[in-house]
C-alpha cells in the first residue's frame, strides 16, 4: 500500500469519526440567527426570478479528494444550511461554523463553501466560494464568515481598535465583503435541467446526503491532474513608463472555478483560494521601454478535474456534476500574448512625475481569459495586499495618466493600461 494511499485512509476515517452536524441551528446570542454565510438571487435560463430549493456546505479541497484509481472514500461534505428561494428569487444562507472541522477541510486557513440550487423542474446552478472564518468576540457575538482575505482583515483592524466599532458597524464591513461580488456569483442562474453523466454511477436509486435532513454533494473523486497557465496581469504601458508587480504570497488570490453544465460545456462557478509559503513568488518590473510595450504574464498551475454525486430533496437522485479547480501553485511563470487595453476617458487618473502609482490595498483586479485545464478556460482575480502589489512608474518629470477599461485604475475591478501622451 502507497504511503500517499494511507494517507487518504486516515484522513478519511478522521473524516468520518467527526459527528457530521445538522443544518446550523439558530445562534444562541439573543439575535436568533447564525452568521450570515451568504446571500443572493435564483434567476432562470433566461435571466427572470425563480423560485429554488438552496443548500449549503463546506466541501474538502481537491488536495483531500483521492483519485479515482486509488478507490479510495472521498471525505463528506459538511452540512451548513438551506433556505427557499421564492417567486423572487432571493435566498439568505446563515450558518454557524460547525465544530471540529478536520484542518484537511481548511487548508491555510480558507474554508471552502459549495452552494447548489436547484429548482422544481431539476434546472440547477452550482457556485463556489473560499471563506475565512473570525470566531465569536465582543462586540462580534455570532463569529463572521468574510468571502475575502482584505475583508478579513479590515475586520480584525476594526476589532482591534482602542475604541471598538459598534455592531451595525461591523455588520456593515462584513455585509460589504459578502456582497461585493469580486469573489462569488450574487446571481445564479439555473441551467439545464440535470443530466446523469455515463459510466460515473448508477442511474437510479436513492442517495442519503451527509447527515439528515441535508440534501447536496459529495465528492466522489478527482478525475484527473493537468498542469496549465492562467494570466495573472496584462501589461499594457506607454514609453517611459514601467509596471512594477510583486508577488510574493497568493493568499488573497482567487481563481475561477469551472462547472460542467452539460455536455462539456463550461461555466464560471465561483471561486476558489489557496496560499503558498512566504518564501515563494516573485518581483518583475517591466520597462521603462522607447516605445509601447504590451504582455500578458502567467502563473503555471495544478487543477483538478473533481466528480460530484449530487441530490436534492425533490429527486434525491443521483445526479452528477464536474468542476475544475486550481489547487497549486508549480512556481512556473510565462509570458504570453499582446492584451490592448481601451481606455475609458472617465476613468483616468494622474501619475506625478518619477513617481510610483500603487493600486490601492485590499482591492481586486480580473484579468483575460487564459487556458486552464480539461476544457474550461478560466480567469484571475488578482487582490493587492502588502504581499501582492501592482503600481506603475512614470520615469518622466511631469505627470501622465493611467486609464482604466472598467473603472478607476487604482480602485476598480479593472485593467489598466498607462498613456503615452503627456498630461496637458
Amino acid at each position: 500500500m502507497s504511503q500517499r494511499f494511507r494517507r487518504l485512509l486516515a484522513l478519511t476515517a478522521m473524516c468520518l469519526a467527526v459527528p457530521i452536524p445538522r443544518i446550523a441551528a439558530a445562534n444562541a446570542s439573543g439575535t436568533g440567527q447564525a452568521p450570515l454565510l451568504w446571500s443572493g438571487r435564483i434567476v432562470d435560463r433566461h435571466g427572470e426570478p425563480s423560485a429554488a430549493h438552496v443548500t449549503a456546505f463546506l466541501r474538502p479541497p481537491a488536495s483531500a479528494i483521492p483519485t479515482a484509481e486509488s478507490n479510495g472514500p472521498a471525505p463528506a461534505s459538511v452540512p451548513l444550511a438551506s433556505s427557499i428561494a421564492g417567486p423572487d428569487g432571493r435566498f439568505d444562507l446563515r450558518a454557524a461554523l460547525p465544530g471540529d472541522v478536520p484542518l484537511a477541510y481548511h487548508p491555510d486557513g480558507w474554508f471552502h463553501v459549495m452552494v447548489l440550487a436547484e429548482s422544481a423542474e431539476g434546472s440547477w446552478a452550482l457556485a463556489n466560494d473560499s471563506m475565512r472564518y473570525i470566531a465569536p468576540s465582543t462586540p462580534l457575538a455570532l463569529g463572521a464568515w468574510v468571502s475575502t482575505s482584505a475583508g478579513e482583515d479590515r475586520v480584525r483592524a476594526a476589532l482591534s481598535d482602542r475604541e471598538p466599532p459598534n455592531a451595525a458597524s461591523l455588520a456593515r464591513l462584513i455585509t460589504e465583503d459578502l456582497t461585493g461580488g469580486a469573489e462569488r456569483p450574487d446571481v445564479l442562474q439555473l441551467g439545464e435541467p440535470r443530466i446523469t453523466a455515463a459510466g460515473t454511477g448508477p442511474a437510479s436509486g436513492r442517495w442519503k446526503g451527509p447527515g439528515d435532513p441535508y440534501i447536496g454533494c459529495n465528492a466522489l473523486a478527482v478525475e484527473g491532474r493537468e498542469e496549465s497557465f492562467r494570466t495573472i496581469s496584462d501589461i499594457d504601458v506607454g514609453p517611459a513608463w514601467s509596471y512594477v508587480l510583486s508577488y510574493t504570497d497568493t493568499k488573497t488570490t482567487s481563481w475561477d472555478i469551472g462547472v460542467e453544465q452539460s455536455g462539456g460545456q463550461w461555466k464560471a462557478g465561483g471561486t476558489t483560494s489557496f496560499s503558498n509559503s512566504r518564501d515563494r513568488g516573485f518581483d518583475s518590473e517591466y520597462g521603462p521601454y522607447p516605445g509601447r510595450f504590451r504582455e500578458s504574464y502567467q502563473v503555471q498551475l495544478v487543477h483538478a478535474k473533481v466528480l460530484w454525486r449530487c441530490a436534492s430533496r425533490r429527486s434525491p437522485g443521483p445526479f452528477y456534476i464536474r468542476t475544475v479547480e486550481p489547487e497549486s501553485w508549480t512556481g512556473g511563470t510565462f509570458n504570453q500574448g499582446e492584451p490592448i487595453v481601451p481606455c475609458n476617458p472617465r476613468n483616468r487618473k494622474p501619475v506625478a512625475g518619477n513617481t510610483t502609482g500603487w493600486r490601492r490595498e485590499g482591492k481586486t483586479s480580473k484579468y483575460s481569459a487564459s487556458a486552464a485545464g480539461f476544457g474550461f478556460s478560466g480567469q484571475a482575480e488578482v487582490g493587492y495586499s502588502r504581499e501582492v502589489k501592482l503600481g506603475w512608474r512614470n520615469h518622466l518629470g511631469h505627470p501622465r495618466d493611467v486609464c482604466g477599461e472598467s473603472g478607476n485604475p487604482f480602485e476598480g475591478r479593472t485593467r489598466v493600461a498607462a498613456m503615452d501622451e503627456h498630461r496637458a
